[in-house]
């Protein structure tokens, strides 16, 4: 799965996907935030990976 994907499935659980200097973070609909590993998500984001499918799976559990 792509960034852009990612992103998209997301916004169809009511998360949002945060980076703030460089720092990457998930905020749920009760407005709680978790941190992301953000070298990770740095490739991710560049294309340099593709996201693994069972971070959706992770992300479903922060929420």
């Amino acid at each position: 799965m792509k960034y852009k994907e990612l992103i998209n499935e997301c916004k169809k659980r009511g998360l949002t996907i945060i980076e703030d200097n460089g720092e990457f973070s998930v905020l749920n609909k009760k407005g709680v935030s978790s941190k992301l590993n953000s070298s990770d998500m740095k490739l991710y984001k560049s294309g340099k990976e593709d996201v693994p499918d069972y971070f959706l799976e992770f992300l479903d559990a922060l929420n």
